[in-house]
């Protein structure tokens, strides 16, 4: 996750590192006790600010930070994944502020607007979903998925819009990625 031109966080398994020099050094955020071990792996990271961050691990909980990646608290769980007893698998999150974001749970997407406490469905996918998020500032993002639609939100993520330009007959296939620049 790029936080800006010199400043990268990017994780791997339980490992989660972060460089603010450009990747000439890189350092290690202890968000669990080991690198090696961790009871659900870091399925993805978003950065809205510098200082502020959210984990979204394997098995659907959420951590955020406010100190950069220094320390890091539980702040929730996604309704219907693992942690919660349910079978709804994880793909993504992104906040497009410091308290408002969005996840990918089963065919759903999720916002918060407390910083990771609860999680409200805000859309919902015919297709497989697992969705992976792209925004381009505070309000405007995009949403792709495996055989799902690609979908806007001008909103926040409050709701979601079918791109009817996309052009893409069948549904998108095999996405495992999005990203936007403009």
């Amino acid at each position: 996750e790029a936080i800006s031109p010199t400043s990268v966080v990017f994780a791997g398994r339980c490992a989660l590192r972060r460089s603010d020099d450009g990747g000439n050094t890189v350092r290690r955020l202890a968000w669990g006790a080991s690198d090696d071990s961790c009871s659900a792996q870091i399925q993805a990271i978003s950065y809205p600010s510098p200082l502020i961050g959210y984990l979204l691990l394997t098995n659907g909980d959420v951590y955020a930070t406010s100190d950069g990646g220094d320390s890091w608290n539980k702040r929730g769980v996604a309704p219907g994944s693992t942690a919660l007893g349910g079978t709804d698998g994880v793909r993504d999150i992104a906040f497009s502020g410091p308290s408002t974001g969005v996840l990918s749970a089963g065919n759903r997407i999720l916002q918060t607007v407390d910083a990771g406490v609860n999680w409200t469905p805000v859309a919902t996918s015919a297709g497989n979903g697992l969705y992976n998020f792209e925004f381009l500032d505070s309000t405007v993002g995009f949403a792709a998925g495996n055989k799902t639609d690609l979908l806007k939100t001008t909103d926040s993520g409050a709701s979601w819009n079918v791109v009817p330009s996309a052009g893409i007959t069948p549904k998108l296939a095999d996405v495992t990625g999005i990203s936007c620049s403009s």
